[in-house]
């Protein structure tokens, strides 16, 4: 199970390997700077709904995560991501399914952000439309003898940046300067991971060729009059665009989104 979390946790945040620069990148602005990701709406052949890609980074700040729930319950229907445990944890039999994969929690904790499961509410409309954890277990995982960044490494990289940050300003309150480098220089390091490009080849067959399928097919299979959404992480984006344009899709509007501030 440590190692399906793990490779989740590689799937959800670092997969800038198989994305272009038009789905996510890191705007710098001086000493500062944002991440930001492209929303895109698609207009539809004849027959068919009109499709909206949402492209989703899982941690961010509150009112990135509230433009996404205002834009999600908007819509006639929303097909989200999210390999689903095939048993709930005791005790919980409500509300959304329960993904795999949840330790990115740690993950916002350790950036001052908040994670997609705690910040957005699920609805009647929304349906997942992903595979289950028997079926991820089973795919093929390498195709590269290419190294991938760790879930440790990101924190290790972003506990020495605030590390250093402190050092450099012991005249800052401690507790003030852990907060102030968590905000900032540590949001850096997984700014410049999520945008550069640098993470394993190999989750490639997973994004762009299997698990995209599913939520196609079910776009393809639905009846809905109205809107529907994609709410999938940024790494899944350029597939969704291809093959949208395959079944006869037109982009015609891309819009900027702000996820967090460094």
């Amino acid at each position: 199970m440590h190692r399906l979390v793990s490779y989740l946790t590689l799937l959800w945040i670092c997969a800038a390997c198989t994305v272009s620069p038009e789905i996510v990148r890191a705007v710098e602005e001086g000493d500062h700077g944002r991440v930001e990701v492209a929303w895109i709406e698609l207009t539809p052949p004849a027959g068919r709904p009109s499709v909206s890609l949402i492209n989703m980074v899982h941690v961010g700040e509150p009112r990135y995560f509230a433009d996404v729930q205002s834009r999600l319950d908007s819509a006639a229907l929303v097909l989200m991501e999210g390999v689903v445990r095939e048993s709930a944890p005791e005790g919980v039999t409500s509300g959304s399914p329960r993904r795999v994969g949840a330790d990115l929690f740690d993950l916002a904790t350790t950036f001052r952000l908040v994670h997609q499961l705690d910040a957005l509410q699920w609805r009647p409309h929304f349906r997942n439309a992903d595979m289950g954890e028997t079926e991820f277990r089973t795919m093929p995982r390498r195709t590269t003898t290419r190294e991938a960044p760790s879930l440790r490494d990101l924190q290790r990289d972003a506990n020495f940046a605030v590390y250093r940050f402190r050092r450099r300003n012991p005249q800052i309150n401690p507790d003030t300067a852990e907060e102030h480098a968590r905000r900032g220089v540590a949001r850096r390091v997984l700014a410049r991971q999520i945008a550069s490009g640098s993470c394993d080849a190999r989750l490639r067959p997973v994004v762009g060729q299997i698990r995209n399928r599913i939520a196609l097919r079910a776009l393809d299979e639905t009846k809905v009059v109205g809107r529907v959404v994609l709410c999938w992480g940024f790494a899944h984006g350029e597939d969704f665009v291809r093959a949208l344009r395959n079944r006869g899709y037109r982009v015609a509007s891309v819009a900027w989104h702000e996820v967090f501030r460094y």
